[in-house]
């Protein structure tokens, strides 16, 4: 707990990072919302989404290809300031927030640095995570028991967790590191307590924004300005409190 109230005390970090992730909602999942909701009053008159009319609107109406580029240029761009952002927010803290010029001129310091570290742990994260796939979905689809596709979903996603949070403490542990040192640094190591507590912290970010997110989804996908403004305050909620606890997991290995 008293990892989360600093993390409270600094809380123009979490708003920095919120705000971030605030101008990606805005925009990328807002005007899909409003597209999706325009689909529906052409097509079907209906009030809420559903799987045939995904594969209508997928398959018939649209610009699903043009939609698609537009998000992944979107999400490459976040995920580079993102990286420039780390720079400045672990420098802080490891300290005290100095102020945005001064994360600024760490962010642009490290983002070299920040963005190898990314990629070093980001691949054999993926690419481990898609064997995974792959083994788990080959023994669902070859087993004659009934229960093995259910069995093997269920062990497929804890593993993806439990690579996440393994690899996002040696990537978060890296950082500090490279920090400390002024040049590249990894780490492959593991204390008990310390990825213990971690691990609590970053399940928790993900559940709260896995919970919130379910509630805006559910929300926006329905006709009506108040169900729209609820489900997108829900969405903030869900942002800002999953950078809250993830903060929080990085300010413990500091």
């Amino acid at each position: 707990m008293q990892t989360l109230k600093s993390v409270l005390k600094e809380h123009k970090l979490v708003t920095i990072l919120y705000l971030q992730e605030l101008a990606l909602f805005l925009i990328v999942f807002i005007p899909l919302a409003v597209w999706f909701h325009s689909q529906i009053s052409r097509n079907y008159f209906g009030t809420t989404l559903s799987v045939d009319f995904l594969f209508e609107v997928l398959t018939k109406g649209g610009a699903p290809v043009v939609a698609a580029l537009f998000i992944a240029l979107i999400l490459f761009l976040f995920i580079l300031f993102r990286i420039y952002l780390m720079g400045g927010i672990f420098d802080a803290l490891m300290g005290k927030y100095s102020g945005l010029p001064r994360l600024m001129s760490e962010g642009a310091t490290n983002f070299f640095r920040f963005w190898l570290l990314f990629m070093v742990y980001s691949v054999p994260l993926l690419i481990l995570s898609g064997i995974v796939g792959k083994f788990t979905g080959y023994l669902a689809s070859h087993s004659p028991n009934q229960a093995m596709p259910v069995i093997m979903m269920i062990a497929n996603h804890t593993t993806a967790i439990l690579l996440l949070v393994l690899f996002s403490f040696w990537h978060t542990t890296a950082r500090f590191k490279t920090l400390v040192n002024r040049r590249i640094k990894f780490s492959l190591s593991i204390q008990g307590k310390p990825f213990l507590w971690f691990a609590w912290y970053q399940l928790i970010s993900v559940t709260f924004l896995v919970v919130f997110a379910g509630l805006s989804v559910i929300l926006l996908t329905r006709a009506g300005t108040l169900l729209m403004i609820a489900g997108f305050l829900l969405m903030q909620i869900g942002l800002y409190g999953r950078n809250l606890f993830k903060l929080a997991s990085y300010k413990l290995l500091s």
